[in-house]
This record gives C-alpha cells, structure tokens and sequence, in this order.
C-alpha cells in the first residue's frame, strides 16, 4: 500500500515554494525585484511552460483515460489551471508576491501581512475546502515568503547548532508518528488539513531539517540537475510512472519489493526526457 501520502507530500511542496521565495529576487539578491523583468520571467518561466507541456499532454491523455470526446474537458481544465495545480498555484502566488513586493517596496512588515494575512482570513473566514485555484495558493504564500525573508535576512548564511538540528529531527519523526497513529491527514493540495498547527510545525521542521542537509552534504551532479530542472521533471512525473507500472504489471504482479527497482527505473527515464527537453 506504500506509505500514505499526506507523510511527505506537504513537506516536498513546502520545500518546493521555499525555495521558490529564495530564488524569488534571482542571483542579485535584491529585496525588490525589478517588476518588469520579473513579470517576464514568471510568464516565460512558468506560464509558458504550463501551457506548452499541459497542452501537449492533453492528447495522450484524452486517449487513454476516455477518447478525443475527452479535450475538451482538458482544455478546460488547462484554462482554469486545473492541468497541473502546483505549477498555476506558483504563477499565482509570484505574481501576487511580485505585486506585494512593488507596492510594500522595503517595509518588510507590511509584505509579511500581505503574505500571511490571506492565510489567516481564509482559515477563519471559510469553512469549505478550496474550490479554485486562488484558493489552493493560499497556504503556499507563507512557504514563498519564508524563503524570501530568510535569505534577504541572511539566516541562510548562519550556523545552526548540531544539536538543534538533531532536536529538529527527532520532533519530526514524533510528529510523523503522531500523525500516522491517529490517522490525521496533512495535504495542503485538497486542504484536507485536521490541524493547522501540527501542519506548519511539521512543515517547517522538515525545512530546517532539508537546509541543514544541504549545507553539510555535497550532493551527485544528477541530484543538482534534477533540482535545476525540477519542473521539467514536475510535468514528465505523471505519465513515466504511470506507463512503466503498466509495463511492469504486464510482465510481473505488482509487489512493494519491485517499487525501489521501478523507481530507479523512472527516474533514469524521466532523466533522459528531461535532458531531451
């Protein structure tokens, strides 16, 4: 059955908008980007990409799952963001952030209330999960201003002390326990969260445990590749997969001792349409 998927799930999009704040003002590392250049980087880097690669696999998609009468369904989908929420939930919080930045300019206090503050009010104010995909990118602002603020503070660059990196890891696996035995569900996607505390402790002490990681370890070429590209791999991470258990159940029954195989196996093949795209 493999481990439940609001275990980990949470904790890589969180590190995924993390370190999308971080890089948010590019290698200058300026508090506010120039609004122009930024606009056309979010449209080129993000928006035509999802357009590109959603639309190409809509096809192949229509096809298997139930025919050409299919499109438009997905067409639909690719216009209200649906195709592929993660990458239009990114659009839609740069844009806002890049806006929050122009308008708040060094006033670090009022960009934080603009950030967290959406958070907030739709926690108490609605009761239903979110419908749209302005709503699923209410929760990821905080991770995006986390990942700005801790780098234009320069906390990055700060030593944390082993034994508090420790402590944070061993809290982790607590609360990872914790959540596994009383079945709670900790999916920021459908927002199927049963306790928001326990969501950004859990979250936030998996970021801290992930930049310690990456400051004391150096890590293969292929794993930096794979981060440096990481959308492409974002897109081909649906179809790979999908096409290669088929193979695999066409051939042997499906059991947990293949997944470590199989998954080698995806990996190198999305590797290699990664590096063909």
């Amino acid at each position: 059955d493999g481990v439940p998927y609001s275990m980990y799930v949470e904790n890589a999009l969180a590190a995924f908008f993390f370190v999308s704040g971080y890089l948010f003002t590019g290698s200058g590392g300026t508090r506010v980007p120039d609004f122009r250049h930024k606009l056309v980087s979010i449209l080129r880097g993000l928006l035509l990409p999802y357009i590109i690669f959603t639309s190409a696999l809509a096809l192949p998609k229509a096809v298997y799952y139930g025919g050409i009468a299919d499109l438009r369904y997905y067409a639909l989908r690719i216009l209200t963001g649906e195709a592929s929420w993660f990458v239009s939930s990114l659009i839609v919080v740069q844009l806002y952030f890049l806006l929050v930045l122009f308008v708040a300019r060094r006033r670090t206090a009022v960009a934080a209330l603009l950030m967290v503050g959406p958070v907030l009010a739709w926690r108490l104010l609605m009761h239903r999960p979110p419908g749209n995909i302005i709503e699923f990118s209410v929760i990821p602002m905080v991770y995006v201003y986390a990942g700005y603020a801790a780098r234009a503070s320069g906390l990055m660059a700060k030593a944390v002390p082993p034994w508090l990196s420790a402590a944070a890891c061993l809290v982790l696996v607590l609360l990872k326990w914790y959540e596994w035995s009383y079945g709670m569900d900790m999916t920021m996607y459908t927002v199927g969260i049963t306790s928001y505390p326990l969501f950004f402790l859990d979250t936030f002490l998996s970021l801290l445990v992930m930049v310690q990681a990456c400051r004391t370890f150096r890590f293969p070429h292929v794993v930096e590749y794979t981060g440096s590209h990481s959308l492409v791999y974002y897109f081909l991470s649906g179809g790979v997969p999908l096409l290669v258990s088929r193979a695999a159940a066409a051939f042997h029954e499906p059991t947990s001792a293949l997944e470590p195989l199989l998954f080698i196996i995806v990996y190198l093949i999305t590797t290699a349409l990664a590096w063909l795209v």
